[in-house]
């Protein structure tokens, strides 16, 4: 009898770590196809960041594309912001001395977080973008962007260069997102 139970308690056990191999093997697959689509979804989104018209190249106070890029911005806060920093990291890792590049992400990083247009200068700018305005100890971080009348966040600079050591969008966003977090409409 003794031994009766303890076969059956056996065959239990063995039956159970089958039954949880099983179930781990369904949880592993699981969890590769939610890596596959999440990264399909990097994708995506990388895709929508590098179609978006590069702020550097546009004509001086050409509307049209400035509201263009408004509207591929507004796209692209859409999707997950974790989602969105793994697409900006791969899209650097990828292109890293890319301005066209860079100035997307700059453009999408104000877009994206509630950055103030005044704000002490504390040490940490993340590039040498010309035009920045900076007064009195402190630095318009919304630059080229500003808030209308209606609070909607608009792009009214033009870009006027870029001067030093390669831009830091990523650690950029990891700042403004920390600091700052996400504008109003993103919540």
């Amino acid at each position: 009898m003794l031994i009766r139970k303890f076969v059956k308690f056996g065959v239990f056990i063995i039956l159970a770590a089958q039954g949880s191999g099983l179930l781990l093997g369904q949880e592993l697959r699981a969890s590769s196809n939610d890596k596959i689509s999440m990264d399909g979804d990097v994708q995506k989104i990388a895709s929508q960041i590098a179609s978006c018209p590069a702020w550097d190249r546009i004509e001086s106070e050409n509307v049209a594309v400035r509201k263009k890029i408004e509207k591929c911005l507004e796209a692209i806060s859409r999707n997950d912001i974790v989602l969105i920093r793994q697409a900006i990291a791969l899209l650097f890792e990828k292109n890293p001395l890319d301005s066209a590049l860079w100035s997307r992400v700059f453009l999408l990083n104000r877009y994206l977080f509630a950055v103030p247009e005044k704000s002490p200068i504390d040490g940490s700018l993340f590039g040498g973008w010309a035009g920045v305005i900076v007064e009195n100890g402190r630095v318009n971080r919304l630059w080229p962007f500003s808030i209308d009348a209606q609070n909607k966040i608009t792009l009214i600079g033009d870009f006027e260069g870029y001067y030093g050591d390669a831009y830091k969008g990523l650690e950029e966003f990891d700042y403004f997102r920390k600091k700052y977090g996400l504008r109003d409409e993103r919540k």
